[in-house]
């Protein structure tokens, strides 16, 4: 995943309780890095207002048709 990807709630990111606002929605990155215990933190500006920090477990690409 790479900053600018749409990106929305996976399923194991749907049974988190801090995601319930963002079940269904869509984001995108606009920012990622690597934390202390080398896992991909994303930064994500979902489209129902605000940001929140999410693993790469919780997120999937937007599929395009």
């Amino acid at each position: 995943m790479e900053v600018g990807d749409l990106v929305q709630l996976s399923s194991y990111g749907k049974k988190i309780s801090v995601n319930h606002n963002f079940i269904g929605k869509v984001g995108v990155i606009v920012h990622w890095d690597w934390n202390k215990d080398k896992y991909a933190i994303f930064r994500v500006h979902w489209a129902a207002g605000g940001f929140m920090y999410h693993i790469r477990r919780d997120l999937k690409k937007v599929k395009t048709s």
